[in-house]
């Protein structure tokens, strides 16, 4: 469910291939295995979460979104692409509503 709500790495400046479903808020400090307390991550961004100084905070689940702090203090924010039906347009739908009239055929014209 997480890495189908994630699509890509949750890291801000990341877009790789998620790789790893990892606890926002870590495991091994009581960090609950939870919808709202995963995030799909690549790699390289889920060892690096786990270096000193990094931190990755949920400020939000609906929709879910996180802030990571580098160890400068610099903080950046990630928030989950909306889901299918949750505001999601297809190119299909966005396609026909921009269509102005409907086309009239002689059948049309002879019945009015």
């Amino acid at each position: 469910m997480v890495m189908l709500r994630d699509g890509t790495c949750r890291t801000p400046y990341c877009d790789a291939p998620i790789s790893d479903g990892d606890h926002v808020h870590p495991h091994r400090d009581d960090g609950p295995t939870s919808f709202t307390n995963g995030a799909g991550l690549c790699r390289r961004c889920n060892q690096t979460k786990e270096s000193p100084g990094w931190r990755h905070t949920v400020t939000s689940t609906s929709p879910h979104s996180i802030v990571v702090q580098t160890p400068n203090g610099r903080e950046y924010r990630s928030k989950a692409p909306p889901l299918m039906g949750d505001g999601w347009v297809s190119d299909q739908t966005a396609t026909e509503s921009n269509t102005t009239e409907p086309e009239v055929t002689e059948s049309d014209s002879e019945a009015g």
